[in-house]
């Protein structure tokens, strides 16, 4: 049985990288889960009130988006397949894109980077590394996942709950049905 996990990490008006694991300065984040289970799409306010959440659903979808000034600069989403074990990592701006997808059954790791060109991406570089050891190989067997690249607020299922943004930030959380 295969699972996918599918993590999106895009800057938005943006001409530098920013790590997931903290927001940057002089920014505010909102978190987001999907729950499946009342098919609502949730807007936390904090970290511990959502990961409270995500601990309950195990495999379920979520997301991380800042704000600098009210505009959303940062979306790190990752979807999960609730079929399998693959890992996808997208970190990009407007006019790049790396993608590191890992397939554990077949210890690889795939390391893309895209860039623009003619106003779509394209790939300009290939890395194959084993999950296990990090060094670079041949591996030419691993099966991945084709998947599209999110370069647009509008492409992520969750994208009306930014607009509740306040009412998240005002009582702690908001759902809203899909």
């Amino acid at each position: 049985m295969k699972m996918c996990l599918y993590l999106y990490l895009i800057m938005i008006f943006s001409n530098t990288v920013v790590g997931a694991a903290k927001p940057p300065e002089d920014t505010s984040r909102l978190y987001i889960l999907q729950d499946v289970e009342n098919k609502e799409w949730c807007g936390y306010d904090t970290l511990a009130q959502w990961q409270s959440k995500v601990d309950k659903l195990a495999g379920a979808d979520t997301a991380f988006v800042d704000f600098k000034d009210s505009h959303p600069i940062v979306v790190q989403y990752t979807q999960q397949d609730r079929e399998g074990g693959d890992l996808l990592n997208d970190t990009g701006l407007l006019v790049s894109l790396t993608r590191i997808t890992n397939a554990s059954p077949d210890d690889a790791r795939k390391e893309e980077h895209f860039s623009l060109r003619a106003g779509h991406l394209v790939s300009d570089r290939l890395t194959m590394r084993s999950l296990s050891s990090g060094s670079r190989t041949l591996q030419k067997g691993a099966w991945f996942p084709t998947l599209p690249i999110m370069t647009t607020l509008s492409s992520f299922p969750f994208v009306h709950l930014l607009d509740r943004r306040n009412d998240i930030r005002s009582h702690g959380s908001v759902c809203l049905p899909y």
